[in-house]
């Protein structure tokens, strides 16, 4: 089950030349594996990054799997990596109510 949520996420990546990248956005979304983030920058898709969701203090490592240009920025979603799992009962300071409506995921 997806949660909505409207928490900030810091996401760091690498790019092509293996520079340090760096954006902050909006958590659209979060299920047990993976969550959507709206941003103004966004890391490539199938590319890995690291986030941080605050003030949840829930972080960990994904890998992009979809991108979608938005009037907002770009909506990317990412599935969690390194067997990380959400557990919406283990983080109750985070601001989440659901169930989502799930789009579709597109690839650019």
């Amino acid at each position: 089950m997806r949660y909505v949520c409207s928490d900030a996420v810091e996401i760091n990546w690498s790019n092509e030349r293996g520079d340090s990248q760096r954006a902050f956005g909006r958590c659209k979304d979060i299920s047990t594996n993976g969550m959507r983030v709206t941003t103004m920058d966004a890391p490539p898709l199938r590319s890995y990054l690291s986030f941080r969701l605050t003030p949840a203090q829930f972080a960990g490592s994904g890998n992009v799997r979809s991108i979608r240009r938005t009037l907002g920025g770009t909506e990317i979603g990412f599935e969690f990596t390194g067997g990380l799992e959400f557990n919406a009962a283990r983080l109750p300071s985070l601001r989440i109510s659901g169930p989502a409506k799930i789009e579709p995921p597109t690839g650019d």
